[in-house]
């Protein structure tokens, strides 16, 4: 207890005015950028903040045989024509890319079967 009393205050926050949010977090750092991880192969990496860019934003302008799944890629995230676009890598500093891809499989593989396309062989 005498530790706890001996530390420095933390400023008082305002709390947001009209929300269910119950304030400021305690932990400054937790909200922040950047961060890092180990991959599957055990490689640290630095944390991947483009989960919100994928194939999933063209799906509704593809023909569903070009489609991304959660059993199958989009042929788009391989295909070199398509490389510009950056699906399968990470900006690890300003313009310094490096591919996503690991050695090692996925622990659990997708639920399902491999999608058939219009003429019967798979995607």
């Amino acid at each position: 207890i005498l530790r706890n009393l001996e530390r420095a205050e933390l400023p008082k926050t305002k709390r947001p005015p009209i929300t269910a949010d119950s304030g400021a977090p305690l932990v400054p750092g937790r909200h922040a950028f950047g961060g890092s991880m180990h991959d599957r192969d055990g490689k640290r990496r630095a944390w991947n903040d483009r989960w919100h860019v994928g194939t999933s934003l063209l799906n509704d302008n593809c023909h569903p045989d070009h489609r991304s799944y959660f059993t199958q890629r989009s042929l788009f995230e391989s295909s070199a024509s398509q490389e510009w676009r950056r699906f399968g890598h990470q900006e690890v500093a300003h313009g310094v890319w490096q591919p996503i891809a690991t050695r090692r499989p996925a622990r659990f593989p997708p639920l399902g079967a491999p999608l058939k396309g219009r003429s019967g062989t798979p995607v």
